[in-house]
């Protein structure tokens, strides 16, 4: 049960749909009204304007009062250093990607404002149709069921072929400079949390990128591709829900108790290469617990955060895996 303070809010939560629909055999009749629908980027293939309308045909049929997204790697056309590049650095992306003639969009600033404009403009359809874009940084967004959530949204993820929204693996973008890791060099503009605030007030955390050891293993190699910087947000965070895709493989959900998982894991503090020691993964290990069921998902608990990878699409980009459902109590607008 809610406390009176709070209101229990349903959330659908999607990514990496590719333009394909997160329900291929239509909207489910049993599906409850859902308060508030969360994806984690991927949107389009290449993310250009007529894909970009072709996304929000797909948002519009999924039935939500409130629509956050935010883009990912593939939405290219949002991302004004890509669609900056030169005909000849378009090129080097092609051959490096070994996709050829795929981009169909412009290139310039040009372009990249009209896709902004898709998005975020005044008038835009986006806005006509209740769907928020997010850019990067912490917002405190109401619903309509008369809660609000404190949200936190990235589009950025560690840098993989000169796709869009992307960082060098030593940087730092998700934490104040106090609190990165050693050795890492901090850019972060918009900081998950700043060292003057109550990092615990996060509701949300909304990336495209997982965090380090999270869900995050590829296929065949079974390396963790996820960030250790972003993990460190997490840490001091410790948010109801994090969210995010990227890794289509790493589809599923874990839940972090973090009363659990500190008895055994030190502070993230000391270095990436400290980040990815078999110790601390086991530390995490020691503190999570996978979540297998797809049916609705309460995460409610105090200094518990349930971790989602809600890519629909699998490796071979196959629109198999489902939505998650979630149930959080959040505090009243």
């Amino acid at each position: 049960m809610s406390s009176p303070k709070t209101i229990r809010t349903s959330v659908l939560v999607i990514s990496d749909t590719h333009l394909a629909t997160p329900f291929p055999d239509g909207v489910p009749a049993d599906l409850p009204p859902i308060d508030l629908l969360l994806h984690a980027g991927d949107l389009t293939q290449t993310g250009t304007e007529e894909e970009f309308s072709k996304a929000l045909d797909m948002l519009h049929s999924i039935p939500a009062a409130v629509k956050l997204v935010i883009p990912g790697n593939h939405d290219l056309g949002l991302d004004k250093i890509w669609t900056g590049r030169t005909l000849d650095q378009l090129k080097i992306w092609e051959r490096r990607n070994l996709m050829f003639d795929v981009w169909k969009g412009e290139l310039g600033e040009e372009a990249w404002q009209r896709c902004e404009k898709m998005w975020f403009g005044a008038g835009s359809r986006a806005r006509r149709e209740g769907v928020t874009m997010l850019k990067e940084g912490r917002w405190i967004i109401p619903l309509k069921n008369g809660a609000r959530v404190k949200i936190y949204a990235s589009p950025f993820q560690p840098e993989f072929c000169d796709w869009a929204f992307a960082y060098l693996r030593h940087q730092d973008r998700f934490n104040p400079p106090a609190t990165s890791l050693l050795g890492s060099d901090n850019i972060a503009e918009y900081p998950a949390y700043s060292t003057e605030q109550d990092a615990s007030e996060l509701d949300v955390m909304l990336t495209h990128g997982p965090p380090f050891g999270r869900l995050d293993e590829t296929k065949g190699s079974h390396e963790k591709v996820g960030c250790p910087h972003l993990l460190n947000a997490l840490e001091h965070c410790k948010p109801k829900l994090h969210c995010f895709g990227h890794i289509h493989e790493g589809w599923g959900a874990e839940r972090i108790d973090w009363a659990r998982a500190k008895q055994s894991m030190p502070h993230l503090s000391s270095s990436k290469q400290d980040m990815t020691s078999q110790g601390l993964q086991k530390a995490w290990e020691a503190g999570s617990s996978s979540v297998e069921s797809v049916t609705p998902t309460y995460a409610t608990a105090a200094r518990q955060t349930l971790l989602l990878n809600a890519s629909i699409m699998d490796v071979t980009y196959k629109p198999v895996n489902r939505p998650w459902l979630v149930y959080l109590d959040l505090p009243a607008a």
